[in-house]
């Protein structure tokens, strides 16, 4: 009984990595409409495009695993941090403010 409930627990799992990554296809889609508006299309195709593909290939290698479902996380959470309220703009803006102020001293 006990790996019939584990087998069952792992094939809900990777039913939410499937849930999980159909969100991550629409923030891509939602951070290229984004780039479009904020020109940050850098932002989207070399950050947004590893955030879903990375996590893409994890679903489809290991359903259900651990592994996956962290780097699933940690792809929403970056996704948020990229077209959050204060949006990419303000984080590379930062970035370059900071190397900059780094090259001056």
């Amino acid at each position: 009984m006990p790996n019939q409930a584990l087998s069952s627990l792992e094939a809900s799992y990777a039913r939410s990595d499937k849930l999980i990554f159909y969100i991550l296809i629409a923030m891509q889609i939602f951070s290229f409409a984004l780039a479009g508006l904020h020109d940050t299309w850098k932002l989207a195709l070399f950050v947004g495009m590893p955030l879903l593909l990375i996590p893409c290939y994890l679903i489809y290698v290991f359903p259900g695993q651990i592994v996956t479902r962290i780097v699933n996380s940690v792809a929403l959470m970056s996704y948020c941090a990229a077209v959050g309220p204060h949006g990419s703009k303000t984080v590379f803006k930062e970035l370059s403010d900071a190397t900059a102020n780094k090259n001056a001293c």
